[in-house]
């Protein structure tokens, strides 16, 4: 990614342009209006404004970010024995097993794909995956379309994403 950049004047738009500090342009036609000294002084007075315009822009970028509540505050954190639900198995084979606050998902494919409705796991909850091998691979989507709140544990024998 290029970081690196200059601003050009753009005739057609008549506005300053950032460009890649690579690009070539055309060449400068000065008027008997203006002199040379003022010309070449624009460039830098545009640098300047961008500048200026940019560091303003995020001030008040900053100052939203520090105004909106955290997403955080807005969610509560879920009960101490809370575990994921809705699991459908989508491809492979699983079980899913739950016994009081530990809940099991036995995998008897090397590879497998499970949707959740919510995956939400309290500070007393665990989440034990248990697979066939340690090249085992578990595939968990999580539809809720709130971010999963991990209090607990989670386990697992190989890899689980």
């Amino acid at each position: 990614m290029n970081k690196v950049y200059k601003v050009i004047w753009n005739e057609v738009s008549k506005t300053f342009v950032a460009v890649p500090e690579v690009v070539t342009g055309a060449s400068h036609s000065y008027t008997s209006q203006t002199s040379f000294e003022q010309k070449r002084q624009q460039p830098l007075q545009a640098h300047f404004f961008i500048k200026s315009l940019v560091a303003a822009l995020i001030c008040i970028g900053f100052t939203f970010a520090i105004h909106a509540a955290p997403l955080s505050a807005q969610l509560t954190p879920p009960s101490p024995n809370q575990l994921p639900v809705g699991a459908q198995v989508s491809a492979g084979s699983a079980t899913v097993s739950q016994t009081g606050s530990v809940l099991s998902i036995k995998q008897t494919t090397p590879k497998a794909a499970l949707n959740w409705q919510s995956f939400n796991v309290g500070q007393d909850a665990e989440v034990d995956f248990v697979q066939p091998s340690s090249a085992s691979v578990t595939l968990n989507r999580v539809l809720d379309t709130n971010p999963s709140q991990i209090f607990g544990k989670i386990n697992a024998t190989a890899r689980s994403f």
